[in-house]
């Protein structure tokens, strides 16, 4: 049995190989990433007494497929990268990036959404909709960027943020043995807003 799974993968390999180096299968293996459609809106960023707040709202961030793998019991997770930056005379210094996961798992059993926010020490909250759930899995409520006191009286800023929202991968254990192969990835531009303090 385990001769005849190994004699499968092979051969599996083998054809990969003949359609890559023929040229004629390549260009469905490879792909580019896949900047979406998705984008932030009420971008917003709060002075709080102790830190510097980030309020967010990203849309269009799922497709049919994501929803499709959703369903099937695989989790999504949307990995957040901000970075912070002090602009003087059209020069800017990175002051602090930060990065964050919101991740969502279907309960086949009993039906629901699971959406965990690693920024709130993995607080997390249960949705009976996938609309609920995309809509809370979207949202970026006062993510804590910096403390205030990091920041110089007088200065200008920006906040840059941008997400990966989905990667296709290879079975566990393939990947090293079809380095030649990629998937798409959606992932937003990078959107920044300005500010002064």
């Amino acid at each position: 049995m385990k001769g005849q799974t190994i004699c499968r993968i092979f051969l599996l390999l083998a054809a990969v190989l003949s359609l890559c180096l023929s040229g004629s299968g390549c260009r469905y293996a490879q792909a580019t990433p896949l900047v979406s459609s998705a984008r932030f809106t009420e971008l917003t960023v709060v002075l709080s007494r102790k830190d510097l707040l980030l309020f967010a709202l990203l849309n269009k961030s799922t497709t049919a497929e994501m929803k499709e793998v959703l369903h099937s019991g695989i989790p999504l997770e949307f990995t957040f990268f901000t970075e912070l930056l002090r602009t003087t005379h059209g020069a800017a210094e990175q002051l602090q990036t930060r990065s964050f996961t919101h991740s969502v798992q279907y309960n086949t059993l009993t039906e629901e959404y699971r959406v965990e926010f690693s920024e709130n020490s993995n607080r997390n909250g249960t949705f009976s909709t996938l609309d609920a759930a995309v809509r809370a899995l979207e949202s970026i409520n006062g993510v804590a960027i910096t403390p205030v006191n990091q920041l110089l009286p007088n200065n200008s800023y920006r906040l840059r943020i941008k997400a990966d929202l989905f990667h296709e991968s290879l079975p566990p254990g393939l990947e090293p043995l079809l380095p030649f192969i990629t998937w798409n990835s959606r992932k937003t531009e990078w959107q920044a807003v300005d500010f002064s303090y």
